[in-house]
């Protein structure tokens, strides 16, 4: 009897533990592709009004632009770190790139990424940062839209972009997105 009462209590305990090691659904990873496409937008302006809209819409968000060379298209820009009480560091940082597709169209490109620095072991610890990339496409259909209305402020027209996010990861305004495979 004691041996049936104890292999029970260990079943039943393994159970629980094995219950306590199901996640939820996980996002799909998404493709190199995918990432292209969620961070492209090709616009129907000239290379300099690109240009000069994002470092505008940089520096509106509060970023600060480290860096910006018209002739490569490449613009680097890194919001302001803040820091908490026990010493971890965040911010994020940008990077575009502004190509002329033909002309009077350009294809732009932006990169971010989520920065989180701490010392671990106490002090004299050592520094540790870490980096995620950003990949969520609703902060990138923000970042256009937002760099579509300074185009438009710039110009007094309103450049008719493709959307690639919105056509290959069905993306709508406002919602989350859920990446499709890509099949060959």
């Amino acid at each position: 009897m004691k041996v049936k009462n104890c292999l029970y209590i260990c079943a039943l305990g393994a159970l629980f533990m094995l219950a306590g090691c199901v996640t939820g659904p996980q996002a799909p990873e998404m493709t190199p592709l995918q990432i292209q496409l969620m961070q492209t937008k090709v616009f129907n302006v000239d290379k300099r009004v690109a240009f000069d809209s994002v470092v505008t819409v940089f520096q509106n968000l509060g970023y600060i632009v480290k860096s910006a060379n018209y002739d490569t298209g490449f613009i680097t820009a890194e919001s302001p770190k803040k820091t908490n009480f026990w010493g971890e560091t965040k911010y994020n940082s940008s990077t575009a790139f502004i190509t002329s597709v033909k002309p009077g169209k350009t294809s732009i490109r932006m990169n971010f990424v989520n920065h989180t620095s701490y010392y671990t072991g106490g002090q004299g610890g050592q520094k540790r940062v870490d980096d995620e990339p950003v990949l969520d496409a609703q902060a990138y259909v923000n970042a256009f839209n937002k760099l579509q209305q300074q185009v438009f402020v710039s110009t007094g027209i309103s450049p008719v972009q493709s959307q690639p996010v919105q056509n290959q990861l069905d993306v709508k305004e406002n919602t989350k997105p859920e990446a499709k495979s890509v099949r060959n």
